[in-house]
């Protein structure tokens, strides 16, 4: 058994014939596991592909988030910030501009697909019909949606039960002027929310 201090960090696992011992994190392992599964779900649906052979998996270096870091334990409120270069913010509502627009970050949910509406969200023929919909209010309040044109946003809440009893991911999307997902480039985090704090 390999320990941190007092903390068992991993096992030896005896190997069979012919085989090499195996190392194992047994507390690392569902975290792995949890991010692997939702980014691999989350490249499926962001990219409208059925299949992951479909997926283009190239790198966009325009945003980089720096807090909360990848695994952290967090308590609420937490803020998501990050850094953006060859993009210029702007509020929502500007005249649609290469290389401008603003900030959706979705919180333990799946972005809206390239191309699409943040009506998309909402989902309802009245929305579609009213052009100050949907509103930021109602995209932070209902479905975990937050809209900025500042390199951060502050989460008051999570959703409770999501994932798990503790784990919870927001990932940033680019939004053009009309409101419209820009390409199919997503940056994500994962974090666990610490038990003195709540969901929403």
């Amino acid at each position: 058994m390999l320990t941190a201090g007092h903390r068992p960090i991993a096992r030896l696992i005896a190997p069979r014939r012919g085989q090499r011992p195996i190392v194992e994190a047994p507390f690392a392992r569902r975290r792995l596991a949890l991010v692997a599964a939702t980014t691999l779900l989350a490249l499926s649906t962001t990219t409208g592909c059925g299949r992951i052979g479909d997926l283009r998996f190239t790198q966009d270096h325009r945003l980089d988030i720096v807090s909360p870091a990848n695994l952290a334990t967090v308590s609420l409120p937490v803020t998501v910030r990050w850094r953006v270069k060859d993009f210029t913010p702007e509020p929502p509502g500007r005249p649609v501009r290469a290389d401008t627009g603003h900030f959706a970050v979705f919180v333990d949910r799946y972005p809206v697909p390239p191309g699409a509406s943040l009506k998309e969200v909402v989902g309802q023929p009245s929305c579609e019909a009213d052009p100050r919909c949907p509103s930021s209010d109602l995209l932070a309040l209902q479905y975990n949606v937050y809209v900025t044109d500042r390199t951060e946003v502050r989460l008051p809440s999570v959703p409770a039960g999501a994932l798990n009893s503790d784990a919870h991911y927001a990932t940033v999307v680019l939004i053009d002027g009309s409101g419209h997902r820009i390409g199919d480039s997503f940056w994500n985090v994962s974090f666990s929310v610490s038990a003195s704090g709540s969901g929403s």
